[in-house]
């Protein structure tokens, strides 16, 4: 059962600057394919997607707290941002 993939259009300055296709599926405790979205057949890079699983097997391991990490800097561990001025110096300060 699979439906036409999800279009997501990121919006700046009231503008569509980009849109992107996506691709998801959702499967049971089984494995069994409950519902999809586009085809699922090509391969795909993950690439920002699964941020928050690293972001997951980093917590887990005991690396914020090896580090010192705050809430804003674990937050910048899971998620894509634009490099705004705030990101920036979080991530430098993490870098440091």
């Amino acid at each position: 059962m699979s439906n036409p993939p999800i279009q997501v259009n990121v919006m700046r300055g009231g503008i569509i600057e980009s849109a992107h296709q996506i691709k998801a599926i959702v499967v049971d405790s089984s494995g069994e394919t409950v519902s999809s979205w586009g085809d699922m057949e090509p391969l795909v890079y993950p690439r920002s997607a699964i941020k928050a699983l690293q972001a997951l097997a980093f917590m887990e391991r005991g690396g914020a707290q090896k580090y010192g990490f705050n809430e804003q800097e674990i937050a910048i561990l899971c998620a894509s941002h634009n490099g705004e001025k705030q990101h920036t110096e979080t991530v430098q300060k993490m870098l440091a």
